[in-house]
């Protein structure tokens, strides 16, 4: 628990970024949930661009077994980032959704309504056709699953 710890504490310094990523990136596997959850935090706590910086870590984190009880880390520092990451949102939010198909309770089901306003904001920061169309088919999916607060980010979206 310490060394998860140090390494969260440490991931944003240059000098120990390397040795911190892949320290994580074994932490968000450890057996522990709480050791998971902890390592977890570092990607909660990246701020403005740093998200974009650590782009392999959050993915490793992603498909990692921290990631369907914590989803809420990588969630808040794509809410959090001012960094163009729209690929890492879709990501995001299709794990989330698979995650939320297999078990509709609890706080999964907040963090997917959550990530749907993620994704019309990958929808509305990107040119590409290709991220576009992926982004609507997410939120088709969510509609379809009946995700909660789905159909009110739609709303809010199109008053803009």
């Amino acid at each position: 628990m310490g060394a998860a710890m140090v390494f969260n504490a440490n991931l944003t310094k240059k000098e120990h970024a390397a040795r911190c990523t892949s320290a994580l990136e074994r932490l968000f596997n450890d057996p522990s949930a709480e050791i998971r959850k902890t390592a977890g935090n570092a990607i909660w706590c990246l701020e403005s661009t740093q998200l974009q910086d650590h782009v392999p870590l959050a993915r490793t984190f992603l498909n990692s077994e921290a990631f369907s009880a914590n989803a809420d880390d990588l969630i808040h520092a794509l809410k959090e980032t001012t960094a163009p990451v729209p690929e890492l949102i879709l990501e995001t939010c299709e794990a989330t959704l698979d995650t939320f198909e297999r078990n509709r309770v609890g706080q999964i089901a907040y963090q997917a309504g959550e990530a749907i306003s993620l994704v019309l904001r990958a929808y509305a920061d990107t040119d590409e056709p290709a991220v576009k169309n992926r982004a609507l088919d997410l939120v088709e999916r969510a509609l379809r699953l009946d995700v909660y607060d789905a159909n009110k980010v739609l709303t809010e979206y199109d008053r803009w």
